[in-house]
């Protein structure tokens, strides 16, 4: 869920990750307080733009749009839950003491390794990051093998994501605002994502979204971004001929995108070390299914996995 401003100009945004939020009849209803709380605070809002060539496999699936922009969603929540949030950080190693929780070194940006402990922590980045981790963690999965193989099954798929900003005024002669693309070897989805958003300003320019085909990623998943950015912008200017010059661009290569293979039976988040004094828990939407309504399952089984353990031990 990630949303990009222009270098030039803060106030004009991109979505280069998640583009909507679909909401199938079975999750409206056992999620449906989350939409609500979503929706009444003017965080999504339904989706009432022309998208040409969606696959619904639902008729009843309702899609929603961020006028904010979909990073909007995770700046609430965390609003929300009065956390002490610190941005800029590179958690480098994982360590679980027996007496003293689990410690943690996180890599500053800006000034020097920061170690910390805490009685619970959650990783919910890529499988594949969990994995990389430095410190006790590789020890604790080397000896739960079972554990280690589920992690190490999980796939995502790979793609880039182009963001093009333009100049105030302009105009894109085209009869949709989002549309899938099946015969472009390279490009799959186009945006003109401002609209999306239901978005109607011009003061700060319109944004497009690009994301390529899978395919395409895997293809150049090493390849230098510029080149790329080039490649990408070469398959567009064939799809949207005329397409006017973008004032500026920004290329996102998604090495993990969305889930293509998740953890062996969806279970919401998996312990991987647990003692009276602490607990490691790796969580996230691999551990359910790819979307939204992933993320909060994996949630909701994480906080009662947390609060039962607090419980256990005497810290709740």
């Amino acid at each position: 869920m990630s949303t990009s401003r222009s270098a030039s100009n803060p106030n004009s945004t991109v979505d280069l990750g998640a583009q909507y939020i679909s909401c199938t009849p079975a999750y409206a209803s056992s999620h449906a307080q989350f939409y609500s709380e979503l929706i009444s605070n003017h965080i999504l809002t339904p989706c009432q733009v022309v998208i040409e060539g969606m696959r619904d496999s639902d008729g009843d699936t309702k899609h929603y749009v961020t006028p904010k922009g979909t990073s909007s969603i995770v700046k609430y929540y965390l609003q929300q839950s009065g956390a002490n949030i610190h941005h800029n950080c590179h958690l480098q190693t994982i360590d679980v003491k027996c007496d003293d929780g689990v410690e943690t070194i996180l890599a500053e940006h800006q000034g020097s390794d920061q170690k910390h402990s805490f009685d619970v922590v959650v990783l919910s980045q890529p499988v594949p990051q969990i994995l990389q981790l430095g410190g006790g963690i590789q020890d604790i999965l080397a000896k739960n093998s079972n554990v280690l193989k589920k992690l190490e099954e999980v796939e995502y798929s790979s793609r880039y994501a182009l963001g093009l900003y333009f100049s105030p005024g302009t105009k894109f002669d085209v009869p949709w605002e989002g549309k899938y693309t099946y015969d472009d070897p390279c490009v799959r989805w186009i945006c003109i994502d401002s609209k999306k958003r239901g978005n109607e300003s011009d003061a700060d320019g319109p944004t497009l979204t690009v994301h390529t085909s899978v395919p395409f990623g895997l293809k150049h998943l090493e390849d230098n971004k510029q080149d790329v950015q080039k490649i990408i912008l070469q398959h567009l200017s064939t799809l949207l001929p005329g397409l006017p010059e973008p004032v500026e661009v920004k290329c996102q290569r998604w090495r993990y995108s969305q889930v293509y293979k998740g953890v062996e039976g969806g279970p919401g988040c998996m312990k991987l070390a647990e003692s009276k004094t602490s607990l490691l828990l790796a969580a996230g939407d691999a551990f359910v299914h790819s979307n939204f309504d992933g993320c909060i399952e994996s949630a909701k089984k994480t906080s009662h996995t947390i609060i039962d353990f607090l419980k256990s031990n005497c810290k709740l």
